[in-house]
């Protein structure tokens, strides 16, 4: 499988008809992974991954019968497998020069900004994280590499959001503070991180 990628979003302004639309979607073809739930605004968004085939048949099924239901979708054959590894399997773990932080409002805008990146600079993606409740709709991911990769990403991420809907922000640090570096590492959720100490001047 790993050789016919493909992954694919789609995302509802209503609730009940996403999840009729995912029941027809799973039935149509063979697809790998799927996830799916409700995101911020009362919208629903489904992924899929898997073979190229079956993707583009269950994508075109939802398509079909989501209708005017469908806010934004995506199809994306051949994905970079750093892309599909952090989508559907793990997060990685690197330790490079720099940081590239990106943020986006679209969902799929930024699942195609960062294939881009990733394929055209020498970088590694750390993390992806699409729409979870508490981005309140936002999509955040972190690429890590040598400095002038990541200027060059963050270029190439703001030409290609200019042809894509939604809005994009984003920071390149140069020079991470280690203690910082794995504190983001850690977890990006506030919620999930955890006090950390830094050997700095404590008040008696």
């Amino acid at each position: 499988m790993r050789g016919h990628l493909a992954i694919a979003f789609l995302e509802f302004s209503r609730i009940p008809k996403g999840i009729a639309v995912l029941d027809k979607m799973v039935k149509r073809a063979p697809i790998s992974f799927v996830r799916s739930g409700t995101i911020s605004d009362g919208r629903f968004l489904i992924g899929i991954a898997g073979s190229t085939a079956s993707v583009e048949e269950s994508y075109q099924e939802g398509l079909h019968h989501g209708g005017p239901a469908i806010l934004h979708s995506l199809f994306l054959p051949q994905p970079h497998v750093q892309l599909f590894e952090a989508l559907v399997e793990d997060r990685k773990w690197p330790n490079e020069d720099a940081m590239l932080i990106l943020e986006s409002n679209h969902v799929c805008s930024m699942v195609q900004v960062v294939d881009d990146i990733l394929k055209g600079m020498d970088v590694q993606l750390f993390e992806i994280r699409l729409a979870d409740a508490v981005l309140a709709g936002k999509s955040i991911a972190i690429l890590e590499g040598p400095l002038e990769e990541l200027e060059a990403g963050a270029v190439q991420a703001q030409y290609r959001m200019s042809s894509l809907p939604g809005q994009i922000d984003l920071e390149v640090i140069a020079a991470p503070q280690e203690d910082m570096r794995s504190h983001v590492h850690t977890s990006t959720n506030f919620t999930q991180s955890r006090w950390q100490d830094l050997k700095g001047e404590h008040v008696e």
